[in-house]
């Protein structure tokens, strides 16, 4: 079986999984009904069956993976930017359609000291071309009327384009780039929300065992830690970058992301002072 061990130190085991209850417990239900209530079509099946050369149990389980995928990402929408709400120190938005999604109750050490406002998205193509202009010039303006000295705008990726992590001025058409709108992937964007490097993959690492914990009876899971892991890890390995941008696992000694889970950001933070590490210019991070 998984292992159920909780390893994620930056949020609350019972508040994570009230999260995955609230947001996939519907999704979870439809599932079951999507499963034995599918509609065919005959046209469509007949291409798969040539062009991928699958049988009539194979198109059957397309279908099924087809009407369970639709109702999931539904769910997954919001999920993100309530679980980076939901770390000490941050808070989310709510589903209110206000400016942004998640802000920080504090400076941020890893933003520069400066407080954080975010817009969270699932993937990098999420939002319209036609919607891009309009977000940017809310985030613009929240910062200008809270003072550009002390506030930072970001749009988080979690799913980038390219396994390439990047912290960038946000450039929009029809817009002049600031450096106080910022667009991040989402590994880069849960580190400087958590200050985890790791933050992002070991979120998924945990996932599998939290759903079964959430919903045990719509699992039938029994796959091993190792295998689950195994699984996790590639497909993290095939999305994801390794690191946040402008991280350095051996600037604390470490070989891979997978040893920096053992790493405090207290630990981070004192390495980098001690070895007396500068980030890249194009960042407006401060490492501590």
């Amino acid at each position: 079986m998984i292992s159920t061990e909780y390893t994620l130190p930056w949020i609350e085991h019972d508040v994570l999984l009230d999260l995955i209850r609230s947001h996939f417990g519907k999704a979870m239900q439809k599932v079951q009904v999507d499963r034995t209530n599918l509609s065919t079509d005959p046209t469509l099946n007949i291409l798969r069956s040539f062009a991928l050369n699958l049988t009539e149990a194979e198109i059957e389980n397309a279908e099924q993976v087809v009407a369970i995928t639709k109702t999931l990402q539904n769910a997954i929408g919001d999920f993100h930017q309530d679980v980076l709400g939901n770390v000490p120190g941050w808070r989310s938005m709510g589903r209110t359609d206000g400016v942004y999604d998640i802000e920080s109750l504090k400076p941020v050490t890893l933003a520069g000291d400066k407080h954080v406002i975010a817009e969270v998205k699932m993937r990098y193509n999420t939002i319209k071309g036609s919607e891009k202009k309009n977000i940017w010039q809310d985030l613009e303006k929240q910062v200008r009327s809270r003072g550009k000295a002390g506030t930072l705008a970001l749009l988080i990726e979690i799913i980038p384009q390219r396994k390439v992590a990047y912290d960038r001025p946000w450039k929009v058409s029809r817009t002049e780039p600031v450096e106080y709108v910022r667009h991040v992937d989402g590994v880069t964007g849960y580190y400087y929300v958590t200050g985890h490097p790791t933050a992002l993959h070991d979120l998924f690492l945990t996932l599998p065992s939290l759903l079964i914990e959430a919903f045990p009876r719509e699992s039938d899971y029994v796959r091993s830690a190792e295998d689950i892991a195994r699984f996790v890890e590639g497909l993290c390995a095939s999305a994801l970058p390794a690191l946040p941008f402008g991280y350095d696992p051996k600037i604390l000694g470490h070989s891979s992301a997978l040893e920096l889970r053992q790493s405090t950001p207290q630990e981070v933070r004192l390495l980098r002072s001690e070895k007396s590490v500068q980030p890249s210019r194009s960042l407006p991070v401060t490492f501590l």
